[in-house]
């Protein structure tokens, strides 16, 4: 229940801040000079509109390798990265997150598993970027995450779509809810923070058929399965049109109607799925649009469209979160907890692949309520990233944490571009009267 109020505290916050236009901070040139000398970093972001803004991918990724290198080590990082932000002039959503989280820390949770992460965005160096609505912007891009499966990129100067998007409700919000906001996604395109990749922006048709829009949707026994969105018929407008889908692997074919979407007619969605991929797969699907809904007469348009399946089971794009698990210090009232996630970041230049891994020390109170509380802790985390057009590992790495008096720690790594995750391992340790227990914490994509 407390889980779920710290959700609603947060997320009324959030709504209460998007009504009222963020107040840009001074920055404090002495501490970010201190700062620059210390971690070899001068390139931050400037601020416009409450949000941060970098000029590009390359300078969001600059910046989020430094925040990553500052915190590691660290005593505590949430100082360090409030040193950053105060330099800034900034307020974060991870400063708002981390305080509500403090403030119910001092009273403590009924039982363990209702001891809830801080936020649904992975990591804290991400929360430190984002402000208190969620957003950040790169370049032209505003980016705006919806809930822990999906974040949306409008282009600058359409806040009015924005706050569509951020209108939704986050806790129910699917796909099609994102989707359906900029329907013809002139002006908007969707990440798939759970590691499918970026449903990009369309932008306005020229005369002739048009789509789909692809994406997978199979699991790690059905990786052949795809999802077909956004067909529809242009001649200056939307016009009302039946399609015939030949899918080039045997199967019967597939007839689909028209109907109305809040952009005009398009053709009704659809999943196909393909046989499971041996390495490559690849096929040429043929489109024919129709007029009538007997599919007869010459098609007035028809179109090819390649598809090629890289991804065998083994190392599927997939995201994959272990939860948090648990190991009791024999004969006390005292717990090593340990989370490891896998998630994709970014925005529609190339989106990245990272794997996050958490540990936190956990002890009873004497009112029976669960804390965190502080002592010697480390965390390691190793990564095995593949090429998923033939699983042969691209990426290995590698990192570990040590501190002597903390209650949680975080390390993350990010596969090369173009990798998928494969395997991801973390050991959490806690030292207690001398002994060290630790807690190792396994992924697989396909497990």
């Amino acid at each position: 229940m407390i889980k779920k109020l710290l959700i609603f505290a947060f997320l009324s916050y959030s709504v209460m801040s998007c009504k009222k236009p963020h107040t840009d901070g001074q920055r404090d040139m002495g501490k970010l000079s201190t700062l620059s000398g210390q971690y070899n970093f001068s390139n931050y972001p400037q601020i416009d509109r409450g949000r941060l803004v970098f000029t590009d991918y390359n300078h969001f990724d600059a910046y989020l390798t430094f925040l990553g290198k500052a915190v590691e080590g660290a005593p505590d990082e949430h100082i360090i990265l409030q040193e950053i932000e105060d330099g800034l002039g900034f307020t974060s959503l991870r400063k708002i997150a981390h305080d509500q989280f403090i403030q119910l820390n001092q009273v403590g949770w009924s039982t363990l598993r209702e001891i809830p992460d801080e936020h649904f965005v992975v990591g804290s160096d991400l929360r430190s970027i984002l402000n208190t609505s969620l957003d950040m912007q790169i370049g032209q891009e505003i980016i705006h995450y919806v809930n822990k499966n999906f974040a949306v990129v409008v282009k600058e100067g359409h806040e009015d779509v924005l706050d569509q998007f951020k209108a939704l409700n986050p806790e129910t919000s699917t796909l099609n809810d994102l989707l359906t906001v900029d329907d013809g996604r002139e002006y908007s395109g969707v990440i798939r923070l759970t590691g499918e990749g970026y449903i990009p922006m369309k932008g306005t048709g020229t005369p002739g058929l048009h789509g789909p829009t692809l994406f997978q949707v199979g699991t790690c026994t059905d990786p052949g399965a795809y999802y077909f969105r956004d067909i529809y018929a242009f001649d200056g407008s939307r016009v009302k049109s039946w399609v015939k889908v030949d899918f080039d692997d045997g199967s019967a074919l597939g007839y689909y109607g028209p109907v109305l979407s809040l952009a005009g007619w398009k053709v009704e969605n659809f999943t196909h799925t393909f046989p499971t991929p041996n390495n490559v797969n690849h096929y040429n699907i043929k489109m024919y649009a129709y007029d009538n809904s007997n599919y007869t007469g010459t098609p007035f348009d028809q179109k090819t469209v390649p598809l090629t399946i890289t991804i065998p089971p083994s190392c599927l794009l997939a995201f994959k979160d272990s939860d948090w698990h648990y190991l009791n210090v024999p004969s006390t009232d005292r717990w090593v907890s340990g989370k490891l996630v896998m998630q994709n970041i970014g925005g529609s230049n190339n989106p990245r692949l990272r794997v996050v891994a958490y540990s936190r020390l956990i002890k009873k109170l004497a009112n029976g309520n669960y804390t965190t509380f502080k002592g010697e802790m480390y965390v390691t985390l190793a990564c095995d990233a593949k090429d998923p057009t033939n699983c042969s590992t691209v990426d290995q790495l590698v990192g570990d944490g040590w501190d002597s008096y903390d209650d949680e720690q975080t390390l993350h790594r990010q596969a090369a571009p173009g990798a998928a995750w494969y395997t991801a391992n973390s050991t959490h340790g806690y030292k207690y009267n001398g002994t060290w227990y630790t807690l190792p914490i396994n992924l697989n994509v396909c497990n």
